[in-house]
């Protein structure tokens, strides 16, 4: 400890200095983030032929389920944690009532599966573009609900039946907070798409040139 009060006794005539050094480093430390930052989407483009608005609009779809799922995970939370009774025929038949819908919805998505196996089969496939080939984003969100739903009402029969509310309020924070951050996701991408449908390339290749300036440049 006394050699450190001696080095600031030392230090301090150049402290303008030393402050100068740390927010160089915190910079160097954001150019390489955003450098790293940078491969994702280089690698988004170089092996699935994307643009720059497809990727916005992927991340809004994305975001967008993801909000959906948080909110439908609170939602049986607060169900179960009000419900005095678990064995009231009303909460055993909302359980029934989910995977019902689980189960309606999983026959949509291998429908529209089922369907595009069936282009491929009868060569229409190369007409398709790649986001063509595959169930999209909006196409299985209700899917994805439906089992966020079911997985979260497990957790919070077992809460229950270990007579733990307490770990189920902290689980109904944490999809609090989770849901939170998705949303502040969500709405920067959504304030993104706009600039980056007019402004940036729709070329993948040329997008990957200006990705690849930007790391340089960085």
């Amino acid at each position: 400890m006394k050699n450190f009060a001696r080095l600031l006794r030392f230090a301090w005539p150049y402290r303008v200095r030393f402050g100068l050094s740390i927010v160089c480093a915190m910079l160097v430390a954001l150019f390489w983030g955003a450098n790293l930052g940078a491969v994702y989407p280089l690698l988004q483009i170089l092996f699935r032929s994307e643009n720059s608005q497809h990727w916005i609009a992927e991340k809004v779809e994305s975001s967008t389920t993801e909000v959906a799922c948080h909110e439908a995970r609170l939602e049986e939370l607060r169900y179960f944690r009000a419900a005095t009774d678990l064995r009231d025929p009303l909460v055993k038949g909302r359980m029934k009532e989910l995977i019902a819908a689980r189960d309606r919805e999983q026959e949509v998505v291998r429908g529209l599966k089922a369907k595009i196996v069936e282009n491929v089969a009868e060569g229409e496939a190369r007409t398709l573009m790649p986001p063509e080939l595959v169930v999209s984003e909006s196409q299985a969100r209700a899917l994805r609900i439906a089992e966020a739903r079911i997985e979260e009402v497990g957790k919070a029969l077992a809460a229950r039946q270990e007579g733990r509310l307490d770990r189920l309020d902290r689980r109904i924070e944490e999809v609090s907070d989770s849901r939170d951050r998705a949303e502040n996701w969500l709405a920067i991408y959504q304030r993104a798409q706009p600039f980056i449908n007019e402004w940036l390339p729709r070329n993948g290749f040329r997008t990957l040139l200006m990705l690849i300036g930007l790391v340089m440049i960085g």
